[in-house]
């Protein structure tokens, strides 16, 4: 009898630890996707706010830039760029960073906003990325693989 008792509250501790176990990778995964969203939607953001800065001074550009380049520019100015598929939301980031490359050396103070403005969108971008990245990795090893199916959360788009 007090080995049944012993046998059945050691099932109960094993059973007891594996639930622990799982609902703490839960929290961390739904933590982590929380934060890869939130990042995602801040690069997101500083990107549109970029493009609206960009098309705001796009006269003074004319003769600095490129006019097909000003014109995919222009072309985006109020679509949500989050909802575009990947391949156009990076293509568009290469003619902003050409863009941005291209006005570097000039030293108008209307010039000095935007170049911020492009900064803070570098650096949000480089965090979005190390976050998706870490996230990629989690969600891809087991068990985490097999809970983050259970929970519905998906591989998230790496920007590069």
């Amino acid at each position: 009898m007090t080995d049944l008792l012993i046998n059945i509250g050691a099932i109960v501790l094993f059973v007891t630890i594996v639930l622990l176990i799982v609902l703490k990778l839960r929290l961390n995964l739904l933590k982590l996707w929380r934060e890869v969203s939130q990042k995602e939607i801040l690069f997101y953001r500083k990107f549109q706010k970029t493009i609206l800065l960009f098309n705001e001074h796009i006269d003074q550009f004319k003769s600095i830039c490129d006019k097909q380049m000003l014109r995919k520019l222009r072309l985006h100015n109020h679509k949500k760029i989050r909802y575009m598929i990947l391949r156009q939301r990076q293509d568009l980031y290469s003619v902003l960073a050409v863009a941005m490359d291209e006005i570097e050396d000039e030293t108008l103070d209307n010039f000095k906003e935007l170049k911020q403005s492009y900064k803070e969108l570098q650096i949000a971008r480089r965090l979005f990325n190390s976050k998706v990245l870490k996230y990629n990795q989690t969600i891809s090893v087991f068990p985490t693989r097999y809970l983050a199916l259970k929970l519905g959360l998906n591989l998230k788009e790496y920007f590069g």
